[in-house]
Order: structure tokens, then C-alpha cells, then sequence
């Protein structure tokens, strides 16, 4: 998708769900968009500086068809240009009727995907981490990630980042004054006080990589996966913690063969729970062995293991060197009455937010930052060197400089075309 300038051309797509609903919204933004209406709605309004609600009908068709409709507009609206929304009847004919009209009526033309953001972001509306954000409550499938995504848009990522690139302009510009006078005995920052701030952003730098730092930065769902003996109350326990019946319970050892796999909600977290067949013992038919295989397997690829042992029964020597072995992604269940389901569910809750959910960025923008912020140390970091090494205070400010751009680069105030089509074009028409 070509990066389109605020202004260039009005734009029009659906801001509202596709299919039949009671309601449905078209949105257009550009300096056409009072324009594209004329002689398709009354009563005819001129814009203005004034946000405003007009009722009124609207002809798709002829003046014979009238569509009633609800026009919001704003002299600045989302984008930063004109824009109105158009809210009728969510009929799709209807809708697809009103955008033919608009486009061969005016200098309208159907708007790309993320178009919408795209523009705001142009126009200064919002930053790149906010546009991501935006992008993170759409998709969000768990109260966790839709908390995120909200804190990111209200400036939880830009915020610090603004606040750590105001300290190193400001040290920026002082240094580099001195250049200006270099004749002239003013000193315009100190060594010392240079040293301190470069410390101080490195400090401040360190917190927000941990900040953007998450095992789940590809936004797949952690796998938790019961694993355990025969006849050890896995598949109970996947019942109870599921709330219905997915697989078969029986006394008798070895009922699974294959494994069960279910979407699993656990305080707001978005997993997937995995049943597995018993393993731990020698198998004692051409069934066991490979079923055994796949739960190992399976295991092996988990990022979270409850392994059930029977209460009051001992570990195994192969249960207790896979339990010290995998100790960090073990959460040990004593099925059959002795750990509470209360307790399983509140520790592996905790469990999952200790390893998996501490980044406080969306996805998308976690993973961009990354690089942005280690070329961003390294550059501060070489800059403290050269002036430990009383080596040019030109480079110095050069290094700050290449550490200010690449931080530039998370908010979007550096950019490249080919980084915000790759950003927008994952939005939905509309948006």
C-alpha cells in the first residue's frame, strides 16, 4: 500500500461490521467529504468549524428511494482532516449503494486497509506505538492482551520514550553549542554531568527493554500439557479445569491414546490445555509405544507441564529425574484429593504471567522495538567510552545522535514507506 498523505484524496470505507446488523456506519475523511453529499442527502449542510449531528435521508438511488441517516461530522476528526460518519440501516446493499454514490458523486475513492490510522498517525494525531495499539484491541482474544493494548494507546510506551529522548536532545544540544564557542571559555555541560546523563538514559534504557522483553512476542498461545502416569487423573483433571466433559474417564489405566487438545481461558490468559496419553512406564503393546512417543513430544514442546502424581504415591526414578529436569516449566499436581482445583488454577495462573506475560508492549511493537533499542544502547554505550577515553566530543554527539534516530524509530518520527506499509496493511478496511 503506496503512504498516502493527509489531504491528497477523501477516502470512504465501512466502519462497521460486514452482514445485516440494526445499524450500520459509513466513514469517509478528506476535504471532500461535505462535498461528495451534495445532491445525495438533505437538508444540504456546509461543514464548518464546528463538530456537528445532522438527521436527514439520503439517495443512493433516486429521489424516490430515500434512506434515513445520521451524519456526525468533524471539521478535525480521527484522521486530523474532515471527516464524517454517515450511520443508517445495516443493510450491505444499502451500504455498498451509498459508497457507489459517494465515489462516482465526489472525489472519493474507497479507502485501503489501516488507511484510516494510517493518516492519523501522518497527521500527528497519534504515534506508531499508539497505531499498533490500535491494531492490538482489535485483535485482542484475552482480557490480558486487551489490557495491553489499551495501556500502549494511552501512551504507555511512548510516554518514557518521549521522556528519556527529551534528556538526550537537551544533552545533545548543550554539547554541541560548546562546539559553536569553541574559543570562548563557557561550558555548556560538563564531563561529569555528561557522564551522568548517559548513565542515567542507559539506566532508563535497560528498563524498557525489559519493558518490551516476553516470551510471547509472536502472539501464539502458551501450551499447557498434562502429562503423567497411567490412571493418574490427567483426563479429570482436564475435565474439571475445562468445566465439561471433553475426554473419557475410566479406572481403567491407559484410556487415552492419542492426546485431547482444548482453548483454555485462564484469568484472562488465552491457552490451550492438552491432555496426553500416560508415559512414564515400559509400554505393554504396539499401542502404548507410540502413544507414549507423542505424549513426550508433545511434553518437550510445552511451556507449561502439570504433571499429575497420584497423592501419597512416590515419584518414579524417570518421574523424578524429568521433574528436576524440567523444574522451571513443572507445576506438580497431587490428583485425586489432595491439591485443590482452586490451587492449581490460582498457581498456574501465576505461573503463566511470572514467565510468559510481563511485556508491556503489544506484540507487533515488542518485536519491532527490540532492535531499535539494543542500536540505541550500543550507540550510548559507545558514546560513555569515547568519553571515558577524552577522545572528541564530536563523536560523542554523534553517537547520541544514531541512539536518538534509532529511538525515533519506535514512535515513528523516523520511518521508511516500507516499514508503515508493512505495519498498516495488517488492519482491516475501515480502520
Amino acid at each position: 500500500m503506496p503512504t498516502v498523505t493527509p489531504f491528497d484524496e477523501t477516502i470512504i470505507a465501512p466502519a462497521s461490521a460486514s452482514g445485516n446488523a440494526a445499524r450500520g456506519i459509513l466513514r469517509l475523511s478528506g476535504s471532500s467529504s461535505v462535498q461528495a453529499l451534495r445532491d445525495l442527502f438533505e437538508p444540504m449542510f456546509s461543514g464548518g468549524s464546528q463538530n456537528r449531528i445532522v438527521n436527514g435521508s439520503f439517495f443512493p438511488w433516486d429521489r424516490q428511494r430515500p434512506v434515513p441517516v445520521t451524519i456526525f461530522y468533524w471539521p478535525y476528526g480521527y484522521t486530523g482532516e474532515e471527516s464524517l460518519e454517515i450511520h443508517t440501516v445495516g443493510s450491505p446493499p444499502i451500504l455498498d449503494a451509498m459508497i457507489a454514490a459517494i465515489c462516482r458523486n465526489g472525489n472519493v475513492r474507497p479507502a485501503n486497509p489501516g488507511e484510516f490510522t494510517m493518516r492519523a498517525f501522518l497527521s500527528g494525531r497519534i504515534d506508531l506505538t499508539q497505531s499498533e495499539a490500535i491494531l492490538g484491541v482489535i485483535e485482542a482474544t484475552s482480557d490480558t492482551a486487551l489490557g495491553t493494548a489499551l495501556a500502549q494507546l494511552a501512551g504507555g510506551v511512548a510516554a518514557p520514550l518521549k521522556e528519556l529522548r527529551e534528556k538526550l536532545f537537551d544533552m545533545l544540544v548543550r554539547l554541541e553549542a560548546g562546539f559553536d564557542f569553541a574559543e570562548v571559555d563557557i561550558e555548556f555541560v560538563s564531563e561529569e554531568e555528561m557522564r551522568r546523563l548517559l548513565e542515567s538514559a542507559l539506566e532508563h534504557m535497560e528498563s524498557l527493554r525489559r519493558r518490551m522483553t516476553g516470551r510471547r512476542l509472536n502472539g501464539a498461545k502458551p501450551r499447557i500439557v498434562l502429562l503423567g502416569l497411567p490412571n493418574a487423573g490427567k483426563t479429570t483433571l482436564f475435565n474439571q479445569l475445562l468445566g465439561l466433559d471433553r475426554g473419557i474417564v475410566s479406572p481403567t489405566a491407559g484410556t487415552t491414546r492419542d492426546y485431547l487438545e482444548a482453548d483454555w481461558e485462564i484469568d484472562g490468559i488465552s491457552c490451550v490445555l492438552v491432555d496426553t496419553a500416560g508415559c512414564g512406564l515400559e509400554p505393554h503393546n504396539d499401542i502404548d509405544a507410540p502413544a507414549q512417543e507423542l505424549s513426550a513430544t508433545i511434553a518437550a514442546e510445552a511451556d507449561l507441564v502439570l504433571y499429575c502424581l497420584e497423592a501419597k504415591t512416590e515419584p518414579s526414578g524417570f518421574e523424578r529425574r524429568f521433574i528436576e529436569a524440567n523444574a522451571q516449566r513443572i507445576l506438580l499436581i497431587r490428583t485425586k484429593g489432595t491439591t485443590a482445583l482452586e490451587e492449581i488454577l490460582a498457581e498456574t495462573a501465576a505461573r503463566l504471567r511470572e514467565s510468559f506475560f510481563y511485556c508491556e508492549a503489544v506484540a507487533s511493537t515488542a518485536i519491532r522495538c527490540r532492535d531499535s533499542l539494543e542500536r540505541a544502547t550500543l550507540a550510548l554505550e559507545t558514546a560513555r567510552q569515547l568519553l571515558d577515553a577524552n577522545i572528541d566530543d564530536a563523536l560523542v554527539a554523534a553517537e547520541i545522535r544514531v541512539a536518538l534516530d534509532a529511538l525515533g524509530e519506535i514512535v515513528g518520527e523516523v520511518h521508511t514507506d516500507d516499514l508503515l506499509d508493512g505495519i498498516f496493511r495488517r488492519f482491516c478496511i475501515g480502520k
